[in-house]
């Protein structure tokens, strides 16, 4: 966390991207926040929103949304 800028800024998404072989075109980063998702963006990936109360006005800007780990793992 220390070793990259903040999220929005895509840095760390694809250094872990990079070393662990995968093309961002074809990752998903799942996160609860603007920043999670705009970082997923810019990093060319997927973006999940891991939804509750207070953060469903994001919904419209990810890419998918699940509000518990079962349906997600349900959809994969």
């Amino acid at each position: 966390r220390e070793d990259f800028p903040a999220k929005p800024n895509p840095s760390a998404l694809l250094h872990l991207a990079k070393i662990n072989k995968v093309d961002p075109a074809s990752a998903a980063y799942i996160g609860d926040f603007e920043f999670d998702l705009q970082a997923s963006k810019n990093a060319g990936m997927k973006a999940g929103l891991f939804m509750n109360a207070k953060n469903k006005y994001l919904a419209a800007q990810a890419d998918f949304t699940f509000s518990c780990y079962h349906s997600l793992l349900k959809s994969l």
